[in-house]
């Protein structure tokens, strides 16, 4: 669906604007592939809006050793994650990334991985602005990762960040 989304914005005359929301490593095979989500890195006039789940970062992470396996399946599926997380925290870093992964201690994974990735979205984005959720959390259960080439929607996005960190965590009660 994505893909005919930015077929049809980059068909037109004037480009579009664009505000995209992805998941890139729910569940799935990645769920978005890697050459949908290089069109959504590399166009103009795009503002991204990234739900990154801890389990799923560590899910993509922990199929990296696989990428040798004799296995040919687990070679195949490891190579897919691989190459989404080689997308955006680039080639040069990739295979650092994997000998740190296997070094780091399970408490400090999710949150060296976290930036990880986001100094590779710097290399696309002038602005990444990133909240853990649920908010003000020793171990988040997802980040909400936005990205921007603007800094009016930087300094935005800023905003509702500070103002949702004041409101505190809602209970769930609140929306019943």
């Amino acid at each position: 669906m994505l893909p005919k989304i930015l077929d049809r914005l980059d068909s037109e005359r004037r480009k579009s604007f664009a505000f995209i929301y992805v998941d890139p490593f729910g569940l799935g095979d990645p769920p978005v592939i890697m050459e949908t989500l290089r069109r959504v890195l590399e166009r103009d006039y795009t503002e991204l809006f990234i739900q990154l789940t801890v389990d799923g970062l560590i899910r993509v992470s922990g199929w990296l050793p696989h990428r040798y396996s004799q296995d040919e399946a687990k070679r195949k599926k490891a190579e897919s994650f691989c190459n989404t997380l080689r997308l955006i925290i680039g080639d040069d870093r990739i295979d650092e990334f994997c000998k740190e992964w296997e070094r780091w201690r399970e408490g400090e994974k999710e949150t060296k991985a976290l930036q990880y990735y986001i100094s590779g979205l710097t290399k696309y984005f002038l602005h990444v602005e990133y909240v853990g959720i649920p908010l003000d959390s020793a171990r988040p259960v997802y980040y909400l990762v936005y990205t921007t080439r603007n800094d009016t929607g930087r300094r935005i996005m800023q905003g509702i960040i500070t103002k949702a960190k004041r409101r505190g965590s809602e209970t769930l009660e609140r929306f019943f």
